[in-house]
C-alpha cells in the first residue's frame, strides 16, 4: 500500500483497499493458520502500516506531491511530517492489527460452525451434543 500511496494511486480509496485487504487477510488467516490466530493478524496489521509508513518516509517527496495537504502548514503535526508517520504508524498498526485479528476471530468462527453444520446430520445435533458436554462436566 505504500508504494501506491506514493504513486497516488489510492487518493480518495485508501480506507476501501485497506478494508478489502483486510477482509481478505483474515479470511486467508481463518481458512490457513490453525493456531494462535489473533496474534498472527496482530502483527500482520502492525507489521503492514509500519512497512507502509516507511515506504511513504523513504519516498516522502513523491508522497507529498500525490498528497499535499500532508504538509499543508493548517494541518502540519507539530514535528517533521517524516517523524509524525514513523511515530503514528506502529499506533495505527497496532489498531489495525486488533481489528484484522478480530476478524479473523469472527471468520474462524463461522467457518468452524459452518464446517460443524455440514458434517451433522442434524443441524441441531451439534447443539445438543454441545448441551450434554456442558452438563457432563
Amino acid at each position: 500500500m505504500g508504494i501506491a500511496a506514493i504513486l497516488g494511486w489510492t487518493r480518495g480509496i485508501e480506507g476501501l483497499l485497506w478494508l478489502g485487504l483486510g477482509l481478505i487477510s483474515a479470511l486467508w488467516l481463518a481458512v490457513r493458520q490453525p493456531a494462535q490466530l489473533f496474534a498472527h493478524a496482530f502483527r500482520i496489521g502492525l507489521i503492514a502500516s509500519v512497512l507502509a509508513a516507511g515506504v511513504e518516509v523513504l519516498f516522502f517527496p513523491w508522497y507529498v506531491q500525490h498528497y499535499p495537504e500532508f504538509i499543508d502548514p493548517a494541518n502540519q503535526p507539530p514535528i517533521d511530517p517524516r517523524l509524525f508517520l514513523l511515530f503514528v504508524s506502529p499506533l495505527i498498526g497496532a489498531a489495525s492489527g486488533a481489528v484484522l485479528g478480530f476478524l479473523t476471530l469472527i471468520f474462524d468462527g463461522v467457518l468452524h460452525l459452518h464446517s460443524a453444520l455440514a458434517h451433522s446430520k442434524n443441524g441441531t445435533q451439534i447443539f445438543a451434543d454441545q448441551a450434554d458436554f456442558r452438563r457432563s462436566n
